[in-house]
């Protein structure tokens, strides 16, 4: 594996690096071996897609956030009153 950010974010789960890596791999193995690995190559890129598309609506979040000058003092009220 080569030496970009390798930190996990949980302890279970693979980094988008160590996914990218596999996926990668992954390719190699079913273009030299044969659609019997596809499912495996389909489940890492299922899974990137996934991250991919959560923090997009994350950063989508934090512009509208941003863009939002009133202030939320709780959730589903906005400046204590409902």
């Amino acid at each position: 594996m080569n030496q970009r950010n390798t930190k996990h974010t949980h302890a279970d789960e693979l980094s988008m690096d160590e996914l990218y890596d596999c996926y990668e791999t992954l390719a190699r193995i079913v273009k030299r071996y044969g659609k019997d690995y596809l499912p495996l190559f389909e489940r890492v890129h299922k899974e990137i897609e996934s991250r991919k598309s959560e923090n997009r609506m994350v950063d989508i979040a934090h512009r509208v956030a941003k863009n939002n000058d009133k202030s939320v003092t709780h959730f589903g009220t906005q400046n204590g009153t409902h």
